[in-house]
């Protein structure tokens, strides 16, 4: 009904559904929509679970001099700061394994106020280590979904406009000079589920994408207003 009226697709019925569902008033305080990461409570564990599994450590505890690839590729290649390693709470695995010389990224909910994790990726720190990104979780290939996720989510009010980057290190490195609401779609292209994230609690959305991904961005924007023809 809505697609015939409003003359628009399917998917961006879906959008304005959730909308008139969700909050009737538009005026009224925006939800998170009603999508769930997981369904079954034993796939979400605690940081010292995983800290645990993966004999994790601390990347506050070394300094950029430390021969550490891990350290070495966080403080000095991608320059982020010691505050920004703590806030994110990165880390390194101290055994060996596929996890070893990779710096290790908590992927919480992105559901706000949720402390819980779902995952965590363990980011290479060479050319040589493929493939770029391990993904750990509970899941039965043993990994997260990404697709469903957004990275520092949790920690977007929809106070400023929210900037979407491809990775979570470049999320991190947007907070660090200035851009508090940042996420990363764990990726060059972003999923439905993760466009109505997007937009549900943001008025604007600035794409900050790797260089090469620039022709993609048209499509990215006529995806997102299809869904929230007023989003900027």
């Amino acid at each position: 009904f809505i697609a015939v009226i409003e003359s628009c697709s399917f998917q961006a019925a879906l959008g304005k559904a959730y909308k008139i569902l969700e909050y009737p008033s538009l005026y009224g305080e925006r939800k998170l929509p009603p999508l769930q990461v997981f369904q079954k409570e034993e796939l979400y564990f605690s940081l010292e679970e995983m800290i645990a599994d993966l004999r994790m450590e601390s990347l506050v505890d070394l300094s950029e001099d430390t021969p550490h690839p891990a350290a070495r590729y966080i403080y000095r290649v991608r320059g982020l700061s010691r505050e920004t390693v703590a806030k994110f709470e990165l880390g390194y695995a101290t055994a060996s394994g596929l996890c070893a010389r990779r710096v290790i990224i908590p992927v919480y909910s992105s559901h706000s106020g949720d402390s819980r994790l779902v995952g965590a990726q363990a980011r290479g720190t060479s050319p040589l280590q493929y493939p770029k990104y391990l993904n750990y979780g509970r899941m039965p290939t043993g990994g997260f979904p990404v697709s469903k996720m957004l990275f520092n989510y949790r920690n977007c009010p929809g106070d400023s406009p929210l900037l979407m980057t491809e990775g979570p290190i470049c999320t991190m490195i947007a907070t660090q000079y200035g851009y508090p609401e940042a996420v990363a779609i764990f990726g060059s292209t972003p999923s439905q589920i993760q466009l109505e994230l997007l937009g549900w609690r943001h008025q604007e959305v600035l794409l900050a994408l790797d260089a090469d991904k620039i022709s993609s961005y048209p499509k990215i924007i006529s995806r997102l207003r299809e869904i929230y023809p007023t989003l900027r």
